[in-house]
């Protein structure tokens, strides 16, 4: 578990380490795995980065599973251990984020109260996984990363949806330059439900955006959050 550059996190945690399966082009880890000629990691489970978070009492903002893709279904078992642990540290808020949320409603009953369960969404074909989401039972917040925003997302139903990060594509990754408008549309409609935006630093680049900016957070569930510090390892 280390310190991380991503604004709304204090740490990362990656208790599950290999390639990731699902192959998405502006993957900064797939890069990294290049790079190092790690492409054979399979994905595997490091118990001993798993046991980190419970070493540490004072709370924090963490994210989980950074690197992979948590409801992949090669990765998806190992996940279970990963619940496990976070049931256990009441005392920090774990996010985490998929692209097949999907895949959950098999997996567990309930997500723990600590957890923010975010999906995320990339351009308007994607917007079906904000539906996903919302069958989800039990997250603190549900919300939707849109990083990187590819294409402008003019339409989606953000009802029950908690919370909404934005950013662009950075380093060079293989797309054109986002437009301002693309971003300014999702703030109308973020408003228009009444839900906070968190826009990324990597937006201040685009000029029409700077006075704009914003990183706001959202208010959790408490009631959720009561149940599950009530129930918590068991």
């Amino acid at each position: 578990m280390q310190r991380t550059k991503i604004e709304y996190a204090e740490l990362a945690w990656n208790p599950i380490k290999g390639l990731c399966p699902v192959a998405c082009s502006y993957c900064y880890a797939r890069r990294l795995y290049h790079r190092f000629n790690l492409v054979d990691k399979d994905p595997y489970l490091d118990e001993k980065e798993l046991g980190a978070p419970l070493k540490r009492r004072k709370p924090a903002r963490i994210f989980a599973c950074t690197t992979i893709e948590p409801f992949e279904l090669s990765v998806i078992n190992y996940m279970k251990h990963v619940f496990d642990v976070m049931r256990c540290c009441s005392q920090h808020t774990f996010l985490l984020l998929t692209k097949i949320p999907g895949n959950f409603k098999d997996f567990l009953k309930e997500t723990p109260g600590n957890v923010w369960l975010g999906t995320t969404i990339t351009r308007q074909n994607e917007v079906d996984r904000a539906y996903r989401l919302r069958e989800i039972p039990g997250p603190a917040v549900r919300w939707i990363s849109f990083e990187p925003l590819l294409e402008p997302v003019w339409k989606i139903d953000l009802k029950g949806i908690d919370w909404v990060v934005m950013g662009r594509l950075t380093g060079g990754r293989g797309t054109g330059p986002a437009k301002p408008r693309w971003f300014e549309e999702l703030i109308e409609i973020a408003d228009g439900y009444g839900v906070p935006v968190f826009m990324k630093n990597n937006l201040k680049a685009l000029p029409d955006l700077r006075r704009k900016m914003r990183q706001t957070y959202p208010t959790p569930n408490f009631g959720t959050l009561a149940r599950f510090v009530r129930s918590r390892c068991r």
